[in-house]
């Protein structure tokens, strides 16, 4: 059973959000979760955490390391979103109101909103889109904890 007082990264994730908060209520038998805000470059970004409960520990270390490499993560995750929205973006566009934008630009109006790891090797990032898609939130998503974002969504 999962004992946030007797674990590490539990702590150090407190530390950088410090609103965090273990949910017990809404998961299946078996599962459990987290989520809190954390401040990062002056804003609240949305923090979340779900795993089987004998393998939390290892989510919430992916997820310390998620923080302590964010930069890294954010720069493949925007790549990522650029390469696969950037088109539909300048396909979609209305050019008498929305600029044609270039792949820097596009990916200046990404503001990370929202971090989730999930089973100790998913790591999500949404970002506000700017926007680009009428508000939406655009996501990348690793399998292989950050190391390489696969797949994206709105």
């Amino acid at each position: 059973m999962f004992d946030e007082k007797n674990s590490d990264a539990f702590q150090a994730l407190k530390k950088l959000c410090p609103d965090l908060k273990i949910d017990k209520k809404y998961v299946r038998p078996g599962e459990i979760s987290c989520d809190g805000l954390c401040g990062i470059n002056g804003r609240h970004v949305a923090f979340y955490a779900k795993s089987e409960q004998t393998r939390f520990e290892a989510t919430l270390c992916l997820a310390v390391k998620a923080f302590d490499m964010l930069d890294v993560y954010i720069v493949k995750a925007k790549e990522k979103i650029c390469q696969d929205f950037l088109p539909v973006y300048l396909m979609n566009r209305d050019e008498n109101i929305e600029p044609e934008l270039s792949e820097e630009a596009f990916k200046e109006k990404l503001i990370v909103a929202d971090i989730g790891v999930f089973y100790e090797n998913v790591l999500s990032l949404g970002f506000c889109d700017g926007g680009m898609f009428g508000g939406h939130v655009l996501w990348a998503n690793s399998l292989d904890k950050g190391e390489t974002f696969i797949e994206t969504e709105m």
